[in-house]
């Protein structure tokens, strides 16, 4: 395992609900990454699922809500390669990852790159813990496939 992260690795069906900014009620036809996430990884609807590291998470949020409505639609393949990847807390590596996070949104701020520093986030995790992205597993595929038919 040499703890690269390929996003290449990351299956994504064919359409996805749209991305949006803040906060939504589950019944509003809207979502923000996080949200998103903790519905492909079967938790309740929250922008903080326990699927995602702590970290993980405060970034895609700052990220989310960042960036323009364009731009968060390609968001997809770091939303997915966020699932599973909350941890036991590790005081020493999760201390380590803010640290990135901290690095990384400045640097991807002053660069106008914000999900450059998301996929920072995510490196350095792999590379902390051993972590490789996992597909979306099928049950909710087929659930994504009925939401997007609903709308």
């Amino acid at each position: 395992m040499d703890g690269e992260l390929h996003l290449s690795d990351v299956e994504l069906p064919d359409h996805l609900p749209r991305l949006n900014r803040g906060a939504h009620r589950e019944d509003s036809g809207g979502a923000c990454a996080m949200e998103a996430a903790a519905w492909l990884s079967g938790e309740p609807w929250s922008d903080h699922p326990t699927a995602v590291h702590r970290v993980i998470g405060n970034v895609a949020r700052t990220v989310n809500d960042r960036v323009g409505d364009e731009l968060r639609q390609t968001l997809w393949p770091l939303i997915v390669a966020s699932l599973d990847t909350a941890r036991p807390r590790h005081p020493i590596l999760s201390l380590r990852l803010s640290w990135c996070a901290g690095k990384a949104l400045a640097a991807a701020a002053d660069h106008g790159d914000l999900p450059k520093a998301w996929m920072a986030v995510l490196e350095e995790h792999a590379r902390l813990y051993g972590h490789r992205p996992s597909s979306i597993p099928t049950h909710r595929l087929r659930s994504l496939s009925a939401h997007q038919t609903e709308r």
